[in-house]
């Protein structure tokens, strides 16, 4: 049998009546849920410190500030920080109630985070708008879905920096012209024509290409592909601020499943593409090949951020189903099952309305 967190500790309590107070997203401070009072946070954005990559096992952290303890979904594997009087119900990413507390510490502390903007009604009336005009969703799909099991989650990421010295080789072509003869038969006769032949000219190239790299973003979540974060973004990083556990109050945020290191490697995947096309760029050829480039990371650095989702998951045909509202912006994105009666019948609408647009037009032309 899973575990249940149950345990009444509280985080942040009420100065006036001792209740719990709570992160609120359109006042940007902690609010009592029965008093009212509330509590003004420190906005911090200038001391968001990089950390030294090649130094991070000694210099990591795993106070996140309020005691928050690790929980782990049976059914998918998902682990989650949260705080510890919150009681674990439901999985935010597979909807199951298999939910078990792990001995085990929360991760790197994060360096800093964009505080949900979205609250929780308004992240339900951008659900229920979304959701009512999606015409091809089976009915018994939508009996389903309930934003009222809207979770609001803190997607972690890493962030890079790195200056990076790159030496190349290549050959580049450059295209130039040339009018060629032929015989060529028309009408059963031979005859010459001329053409314009495009031909290229090669020439080896070398040389040197240094660009300073500033917040390569790497998503460490594996429950959720770069595709599907995607169609919620952007995110506006001017709003990053310094983490502090209270904006962590009344939420959840998961815990990454990429660590550092292997998120470094997937930055790197990302910055030798961009040096490729930079130093393809450089060379000012009309074609490029046999591209050779050799690169040295100079003063990598990290920060460990989290960013604000809302997340609404529902089982249909025991297949699972998720959206996701940026909980900044408000921007939402999701897959849905689609009702395949509903889309013949659209098809055949189509083509009815079609073949009767087809008939007027003949009548026209035979008037």
């Amino acid at each position: 049998m899973t575990e249940k967190i149950l345990k009444e500790t509280k985080g942040f309590s009420c100065k006036a009546c001792g209740a719990e107070m709570i992160f609120e997203a359109d006042t940007q401070s902690l609010k009592c849920k029965y008093c009212d009072c509330t509590e003004f946070i420190e906005m911090d954005s200038e001391d968001i410190e990089e950390k030294d990559f090649f130094e991070y096992e000694e210099n990591e952290e795993h106070d996140w500030g309020n005691d928050e303890c690790v929980i782990k979904c049976e059914n998918c594997g998902a682990k989650t920080v949260v705080e510890p009087h919150m009681l674990a119900d439901n999985c935010a990413f597979c909807g199951s109630p298999q939910i078990s507390k792990l001995d085990e510490n929360t991760g790197i502390i994060p360096e800093s985070l964009i505080p949900f903007k979205i609250d929780k009604k308004k992240a339900d009336e951008i659900f229920d708008k979304w959701l009512n005009k999606k015409f091809f969703i089976p009915k018994a799909a939508k009996k389903c879905t309930d934003s009222n099991k809207l979770k609001g989650v803190y997607i972690p990421h890493w962030t890079y920096d790195t200056d990076t010295h790159s030496s190349y080789s290549a050959q580049a072509g450059h295209y130039y012209y040339v009018t060629e003869t032929k015989w060529v038969t028309e009408n059963g006769e031979r005859k010459q024509v001329s053409e314009r032949v495009r031909k290229i000219r090669w020439k080896h190239v070398s040389g040197n290409y240094n660009k300073f790299f500033d917040d390569i973003l790497i998503n460490a979540s594996e429950k959720f592909n770069n595709k599907v974060l995607n169609s919620i973004e952007p995110f506006n990083f001017e709003d990053l601020v310094k983490y502090r556990a209270e904006f962590l109050s009344g939420f959840l945020a998961e815990h990454y499943t990429v660590d550092v290191k292997k998120g470094w490697e997937d930055a790197k995947t990302e910055i030798k593409a961009k040096i490729r096309s930079g130093v393809k760029s450089k060379i000012h050829a009309d074609e490029v090949r046999f591209l050779n480039i050799n690169t040295s990371y100079d003063d990598v650095t990290y920060k460990h951020l989290l960013l604000p989702v809302w997340i609404s998951t529902f089982n249909f045909k025991n297949k699972v189903y998720r959206c996701m509202i940026n909980g900044q912006t408000g921007k939402i994105g999701g897959k849905i099952p689609l009702s395949v009666p509903k889309i013949l019948l659209a098809v055949l609408g189509i083509i009815g309305v079609l073949g009767i647009i087809a008939l007027i037009v003949i009548k026209a032309q035979a008037l």
